[in-house]
């Protein structure tokens, strides 16, 4: 802004240049927080929605502008995407990919673009995992085998390990751990 003085009498003038900043926003609450979600890898699409902010005094122009990241500060992992940049903000929870799971913890952060006041206080945890169900395909063990136990003659029963096939089958399962239960 330029504010110029003129003396009458002198003929001189005067001028000032200033900026004058009017804030609004002094604050910005979080109305609720988000669940922990869990996505399954070539599931559809989950939507998280972000809730909405309050702000304080409640009368300045809603103007956030919504960013996420990890908890440290890293770039999203390809399974997490922030859609959209305002009050009708989601993170997309999607990815086809088995390498790509994991326990990841997001933030988001919400900032006033006028008088850069910022609230990072929600969190979101996300886990992406890959093996949804675990099949059993050959070599079954019996339900029920009945034996009689005589010490004179030793009897040795041997059955296949049984095999298994992950869903989705693109997901590695590893190693599987075996139990007897009585």
């Amino acid at each position: 802004m330029t504010l110029s003085f003129h003396e009458y009498f002198t003929g001189m003038t005067r001028t000032s240049t200033f900026t004058v900043t009017v804030s609004c926003v002094q604050t910005i609450n979080m109305l609720s927080s988000v669940p922990a979600k869990t996505y399954y890898i070539a599931d559809p699409a989950i939507n998280v929605s972000i809730p909405l902010y309050t702000l304080s005094p409640g009368t300045c122009p809603y103007e956030l502008v919504y960013s996420a990241t990890l908890d440290d500060g890293s770039p999203l992992p390809p399974p997490i995407t922030l859609q959209g940049t305002d009050s009708a903000s989601f993170l997309k929870l999607f990815h086809m990919d088995p390498t790509k799971t994991g326990v990841y913890k997001v933030r988001v952060k919400v900032v006033d673009p006028k008088t850069s006041v910022v609230n990072t206080s929600l969190t979101i945890d996300v886990t992406i995992l890959c093996t949804k169900l675990i099949s059993l395909v050959n070599n079954p063990i019996p339900a029920s085998t009945i034996y009689t136990i005589n010490t004179s003659v030793l009897k040795t029963t041997t059955f296949s390990l049984p095999t298994y096939q992950p869903t989705p089958n693109n997901c590695a399962i590893g190693a599987l751990t075996y139990e007897i239960l009585l």
